[in-house]
């Protein structure tokens, strides 16, 4: 008795996505134990710390889903780093403000203030809303404290447009005001050096 042969599924053309361009990873840093920093400790959950080329600020997600490439993609000089923390250089952490995304940007902000993120320069905290309308009082509270761990924070109120596209779009209307504020960040930090 022999089988019924099995026609192939046919293929469809799906479009294809564009992937965000990582920079190169030459190497990882070899682990070493994290120094305590101004009597800090460590998180209990730690992102790997890497070695990336230059760039002008790298964007950190504390988590996934965090949108560190539509922070990423709003200026081509800024990488996002693929959730760890570059070796050296400036950069932001990212977060969604939901109760695990403030948990996961709370430990981030833990790890560099500790001393265990390299020697990259922290610059803010840019938290994005993850649903319309109000906050509830606990999850305000837990925001506030997070906050609080960051020398500057950039918030990001939700829009529907930021979940229907991989990237933002050009037309997104908060493209130039959150492009300016972060840029705003690092024109004080030139100022400063």
């Amino acid at each position: 008795m022999t089988q019924p042969s099995m026609s192939p599924v046919p293929q469809r053309h799906m479009q294809q996505v564009p992937q965000p361009v990582l920079p190169r990873r030459s190497s990882r840093v070899p682990p070493v134990p994290l120094p305590r920093k101004r009597g800090i400790a460590p998180p209990e959950r730690l992102l790997e710390i890497r070695f990336f080329h230059r760039a002008e600020l790298f964007i950190v997600g504390a988590h996934g889903g965090s949108g560190e490439s539509v922070i990423a993609g709003l200026d081509p000089q800024w990488v996002a780093t693929g959730h760890c923390f570059p070796a050296d250089g400036d950069l932001l952490i990212c977060c969604k403000r939901s109760a695990y995304g403030l948990e996961c940007g709370r430990m981030a902000l833990q790890q560099h203030l500790s001393g265990g993120a390299g020697c990259s320069r922290l610059m803010g905290l840019v938290l994005i809303d993850d649903v319309p309308g109000k906050i509830p009082k606990e999850l305000k509270r837990f925001s506030d404290l997070v906050k609080s761990l960051a020398p500057a924070t950039i918030e990001v109120p939700f829009d529907r447009m930021l979940r229907l596209e991989p990237y933002p779009p050009d037309e997104w209307s908060g493209f130039r005001r959150q492009h300016s504020a972060i840029a705003s960040l690092l024109r004080s930090r030139n100022n400063h050096q």
